[in-house]
């Protein structure tokens, strides 16, 4: 199992680990568009939306989605905040993104809650940051798992914690999130100040590991 074995590689990956989920989610909402092809429209107005915002119509596809926010469709309420946080046919105005993130988090819209948490977290107000990530991961959306299990791994916001990291990585796990089976694999190997080895376990997550990979690799050569 060299690839996994050697004392440089393994260091890299720690590292990248706790800062994976701030940055895959927060460049995304950046970008504008994070969320919005992986979720299931709601009515044709959506979908009509949806379809102008690919194609870079964002004049229609911001009338169809203030359309949809005004019949409190969360969904559509979080892609206004993404269009209004990355400025995409309007104005960048990121105070009124946030009010259209926290609108959809209201409603209990994973994505807008997950988004939410990196913001609070590059604001460095850790206690909604883990809040909104918590009702997320809770919700099952592997990011805001991965978030937390970096951020406890990490203690981001004094909050170092193994055993709570160890928790949310194993859920991101079960949503096939190869990073966070990696990170099992390394805190099982290498154990914490607060979380003794386990070699069994990490042979476990080796071998789940490598079974993901090769798998990944038949699919996608």
């Amino acid at each position: 199992m060299a690839f996994l074995t050697k004392g440089l590689k393994m260091a890299r990956m720690k590292k990248s680990l706790k800062i994976f989920a701030v940055v895959f989610v927060l460049a995304a909402v950046i970008a504008g568009g994070f969320y919005i092809v992986q979720r299931k429209p709601a009515g044709n107005e959506m979908t009509r939306g949806l379809i102008a915002y690919e194609q870079g119509n964002f004049k229609s596809a911001l009338r169809a989605f203030q359309n949809q926010d005004l019949l409190s469709n969360p969904q559509a309420s979080f892609i206004l905040g993404a269009m209004y946080y990355a400025g995409k046919g309007v104005k960048a105005d990121k105070e009124r993104a946030f009010l259209y993130y926290e609108k959809a988090a209201v409603f209990g819209y994973a994505p807008a809650q997950t988004t939410l948490a990196v913001l609070y977290a590059q604001k460095g107000d850790w206690d909604n940051a883990y809040a909104y990530a918590e009702q997320a991961a809770l919700q099952n959306d592997a990011e805001a798992q991965m978030l937390l299990g970096g951020w406890y791994e990490a203690g981001r916001g004094g909050r170092f914690n193994t055993r709570k990291a160890v928790l949310f990585y194993e859920m991101a796990a079960k949503n096939g999130m190869l990073d966070a089976k990696t990170a099992l694999y390394l805190i099982n190997k290498d154990g914490k100040m607060d979380y003794a080895p386990n070699s069994f376990a990490a042979k476990r997550w080796q071998r789940k590991i490598k079974r993901q990979k090769a798998l990944e690799k038949k699919l996608h050569g």
